[in-house]
Order: structure tokens, then C-alpha cells, then sequence
């Protein structure tokens, strides 16, 4: 009887054993579920467009600000101004609201702006603190889920 007790422990802990270890792998996979459901669809890369005269006019973007372009005077595609910034993509001009907690850049723009798709975020490297130049700059686009879309370097034109 002694040795029908023990067998009958063992078989149950060895069965115990592959629950506990088909558990594990039905937790492993589900959490390699959770988080490929957390991480989305692959980031999509954007190109930002150069803004037009008629862009500037049809959204009423002026005042001082920095602008920035691929290369110092070349045409902004990306608009830093103290109430909002924009960005042209797809044809279309995109309004963001500054980050007030980000850091400040030239008069009064802020290094970091947030929309409802994308983001964008500024650096720009002042030298001089003169009211109107150019400096060299950085523009980081990013997703909602603040993957990297779209990264330049170029210039940052500061003035009113």
C-alpha cells in the first residue's frame, strides 16, 4: 500500500510539473501577444514638404519664430512659433501645440510640439542671442507612439 501511495504522489507531481510548465508557455505567449498588441504596426516614415507663400496665408502663420529648412535659406518645412507650429505633410499644414514644459528656444518657441498624428520636436544651438539669425538645427518627427518618423539636420531661421 505504502509503495501505491508513493507511485501515485509521484505520477501526480510529475503531472503537476507539465501543467505548471504548459502554464508558463500559454503566460509566455500570451504575454508575447500583449505586447506585440502594445507595440502596433511598424512605424511609417514621413517627408515632410517645403511650405509655400500661399501655406503661410492660408493658415496665418507669422510673427516671430524660428523656421527651419534643410539647408539656410531654403524653404521651411517645419515653423516654430510661441502659440503653435506647423508642418507640411501629404500636402496638407499641420498645426501643433507647444510643449510649455519643453525647453525654450529663440524668442520664445519652444523646442517641442505636439499634434494629434505626429510630433515634431526643435533643436536648435543659439550662439549670440541676436534677434534675428540662423542656427544650426535639428527636427525629429515623431508618431503617436513617439517612434522616430523623420529626422533632418539643417537650419533654424529666428526672427520676427
Amino acid at each position: 500500500m505504502k509503495r501505491y501511495f508513493i507511485v501515485a504522489a509521484a505520477a501526480l507531481i510529475a503531472s503537476c510539473g507539465n501543467e505548471t510548465s504548459r502554464s508558463e508557455q500559454e503566460e509566455i505567449a500570451e504575454t508575447e501577444r500583449a505586447i506585440a498588441a502594445a507595440e502596433g504596426p511598424p512605424a511609417i516614415a514621413i517627408e515632410p514638404q517645403e511650405m509655400t507663400f500661399a501655406d503661410f496665408e492660408r493658415n496665418a502663420i507669422y510673427g516671430a519664430g524660428c523656421s527651419f529648412a534643410l539647408s539656410e535659406g531654403g524653404e521651411a518645412i517645419a515653423v516654430a512659433l510661441g502659440e503653435a507650429g506647423y508642418l507640411k505633410v501629404d500636402g496638407e499644414v499641420a498645426r501643433f501645440a507647444p510643449d510649455s514644459g519643453s525647453e525654450e528656444n529663440p524668442l520664445g518657441t519652444r523646442s517641442r510640439y505636439d499634434g494629434l498624428e505626429h510630433g515634431f520636436r526643435l533643436a536648435i544651438e543659439p550662439d549670440d542671442g541676436a534677434e534675428a539669425a540662423s542656427y544650426p538645427a535639428r527636427l525629429t518627427v515623431y508618431d503617436g507612439r513617439n517612434r522616430v518618423v523623420y529626422e533632418a539636420e539643417g537650419s533654424a531661421s529666428c526672427g520676427a
